[in-house]
């Protein structure tokens, strides 16, 4: 995933990550998996690229 975040689709979007923010994950166990499965929300701060 940080390969295709960072690497691809970043570089692409126009805009940059925001260097003095912190990326976010949050972790959701799904109802129907085994507790070893996980869900993720992952929010990275970006910021329109000068």
């Amino acid at each position: 995933m940080n390969k295709q975040i960072y690497g691809e689709w970043l570089p692409s979007s126009g805009y940059e990550r925001d260097p003095k923010k912190a990326d976010i994950a949050a972790y959701f166990p799904a109802a129907f998996l085994p507790m070893t499965q996980m869900a993720v929300r992952w929010w990275i701060p970006v910021i329109k690229k000068k």
